[in-house]
């Protein structure tokens, strides 16, 4: 699983402004983003998060969160009582704060990074009666509830626009927008990975 880390196989083309100037060498670019995916191995589910990023050159440092959530209709028996109703559902969460530092190599009009880190997260086990999406009041029984280390990883390719703007006074301000492609995931006791997409805004310089 760890061999993932290491996989830089991607690429990819966008449409970017004729006043941006973006190279590996001169890049420094901070945007925050929203992502949303599929989640698999030890916890199967959807999963949302946002994050911060800096890039200098060609290093990029990240903060992020994660909500990773699973729901199951069958099995919740054997962890409690028999009497728990039928219309109960078992759910599996976890709530993940990570700092993550990488690589990142800009083409001509994307980029692409990898990152590494540490995390911490918790992580919820219950059962809970749903309604209309969400958990009715008073439903939920818990069975368990951690708190756990993690290495946390993601591989992105984003898609750049950049524009130059001049405000009334005559001095430019630089824009940042990206679209693209997230693996990531957590190795840890709680193991997930997952494949999203990504929406974020910022500046450049």
């Amino acid at each position: 699983m760890k061999k993932l880390f290491f996989l830089f196989i991607l690429f990819g083309n966008s449409a970017i402004s004729q006043e941006a100037d973006l190279t590996p060498k001169s890049n420094k670019l901070f945007y925050l983003e929203i992502f949303a995916g599929a989640s698999f191995c030890s916890i199967t589910g959807f999963t949302f998060g946002a994050g911060a990023n800096y890039q200098s050159n060609e290093n990029i440092y990240t903060f992020r969160s994660v909500m990773v959530s699973e729901k199951k209709g069958s099995d919740f028996k054997k962890d409690i009582s028999s009497t728990v109703d039928e219309n109960y559902y078992k759910f599996r969460d976890i709530l993940e704060f990570s700092l993550l530092y990488g690589k990142v190599h800009t083409f001509e009009h994307s980029s692409l990074s990898a990152s590494l880190g540490i995390s911490i997260y918790g992580f919820d086990e219950y059962l809970a009666q749903t309604g209309y999406g969400r958990i009715a009041a008073g439903s939920k029984i818990g069975i368990n509830s951690k708190t756990e280390f993690g290495i946390p990883f993601e591989i992105n390719f984003n898609f750049l626009s950049m524009k130059s703007i001049s405000d009334h006074k005559g001095q430019k301000r630089n824009f940042l927008g990206e679209f693209g492609f997230k693996f990531y995931g957590n190795i840890s006791k709680y193991n997930y990975m997952a494949l999203g997409l990504t929406l974020g805004a910022g500046s450049y310089k």
